[in-house]
């Protein structure tokens, strides 16, 4: 399945790879250092586009001390971001990252459109 984590509305999950599940990553989830912080085995697979979103920063974060990046449903418009393959035995830290036991995100599977075409 595919992951991705949206502020307050998703998390998105992709398929799986092997071991691995993609997981598509935005605002600080770009960032390396920040999605290997509690998931070590991230590694870069592909940038992405996530159409029929757009990015949004709806609320503010007390662990980030400012807005945090969300993406929301809305027709026509798309979002670019990473994906990373991250291993199944690190769904559990990724999940407590990004706050899914909290409803902070919520696990939504979707496609994406990459060099490699569309991954559903």
């Amino acid at each position: 399945m595919y992951f991705l984590h949206v502020n307050h509305t998703y998390v998105f999950k992709l398929p799986c790879v092997g071991d691995c599940l993609l997981y598509f990553g935005f605002g600080s989830n770009l960032l390396a250092a920040r999605i290997q912080h509690d998931n070590p085995t991230a590694v870069f697979y592909t940038t992405a586009r996530l159409s029929d979103y757009r990015l949004d920063f709806d609320c503010v974060s007390c662990m980030h001390g400012g807005a945090s990046a969300t993406v929301i449903p809305s027709p026509d418009d798309h979002v670019w971001g990473v994906v990373w393959l991250i291993k199944h035995s690190e769904i559990a830290s990724l999940d407590a990252q990004e706050g899914v036991q909290c409803n902070v995100y919520k696990v939504v599977v979707v496609g994406f459109d990459c060099s490699e075409g569309r991954l559903k």
